[in-house]
């Protein structure tokens, strides 16, 4: 068997045989086996990228906290769902093999989700799966070691933060640095670490805090700022007015820029847009191939 941070080569290794229920995750049943999860383990202990806390995440497996399967036990269905596909890049060109992955924080566990889109007719477990395993692992951080999180990555996160408002706003960072220490403290402690996370009508009152406490009073005008700001993720997850399309794209290309300045270019491998939100998804995007030491000393530190 041959592992590298890519694609496991290993016949048979990842069809959905023997599947049993190892747990739930954001409302959907997870179906592996011992077998599946011995060889994702296996893999996670060579790959580059997670090798150096593979132990965390056998404890993860072990406890039920990292989960690597399917949604659908059927093995019939993977095999229509596969020829399905065939026909699919037969007639397109384009082949399908994303990896998904999340991490649930009602369930407080991480799922990789294994399907006929990045599981092969042989078996083959392809691409992606360390790099988001160690993507998961520091969402899940910033919301279960949040002080740490924060103490570890304020720098960054004011240097990225600090780039995409200097830029939406063409103003000087200096000039609103203090105010930008809160936004920060804000996002990270009252919106990614809290239960209601889900509610964005916190995360808009905070970037409303922020836009008064650097001179805007209007609550209209303060409104009109936190839509442009947040446009990006508006129009992902709902519905976006048309005339605010044009910021979306001004911000989506300020959110490049911001990783340009933590000397990170992902124009070519990400679709920026949920780090209006969230603090977290900076982090792992920039530790998600390559994990620096406190990244690892940080996921090392979970507690499952």
């Amino acid at each position: 068997m041959i592992y590298t941070d890519n694609q496991l080569v290993e016949i048979f290794g990842y069809l959905p045989k023997g599947l049993k229920l190892v747990g739930t995750s954001n409302g959907n049943k997870i179906y592996s086996s011992d077998d599946i999860q011995e060889k994702a383990l296996r893999w996670m202990e060579e790959s580059f990228t997670t090798r150096s806390f593979s132990e965390k995440i056998k404890e993860g497996l072990e406890k039920g906290s990292l989960m690597v399967g399917y949604t659908d036990k059927s093995f019939a269905k993977f095999l229509m769902k596969k020829s399905g596909s065939w026909v699919y890049n037969l007639m397109t060109g384009v082949t399908l093999t994303r990896t998904t992955g999340w991490y649930s924080r009602p369930d407080d566990n991480i799922v990789i989700i294994l399907s006929h889109k990045n599981v092969s007719m042989l078996g083959k477990a392809l691409n992606e799966m360390p790099s988001i395993l160690t993507h998961e692992l520091v969402h899940m951080c910033a919301y279960k070691e949040t002080n740490s999180f924060y103490r570890l990555f304020q720098k960054d996160l004011k240097t990225f933060y600090g780039t995409l408002v200097s830029l939406h706003l063409n103003t000087n960072v200096k000039s609103i640095s203090r105010p930008l220490d809160k936004l920060i403290y804000n996002m990270v402690f009252k919106f990614e670490s809290s239960p209601n996370r889900d509610n964005e009508k916190i995360i808009f009152n905070i970037w409303g805090d922020f836009f008064n406490n650097i001179g805007y009073s209007n609550p209209s005008e303060i409104r009109e700022e936190v839509l442009k700001i947040t446009s990006p993720y508006i129009g992902e997850s709902m519905s976006l007015d048309k005339r605010y399309e044009k910021y979306s794209r001004n911000v989506k290309r300020h959110l490049y820029d911001a990783y340009d300045s933590l000397g990170f270019n992902v124009r070519r491998t990400i679709y920026a847009y949920q780090e209006v939100l969230f603090p977290s998804e900076v982090i792992a995007i920039t530790n998600q191939f390559k994990p620096k030491g406190d990244t690892v000393r940080l996921i090392e530190s979970i507690r499952f």
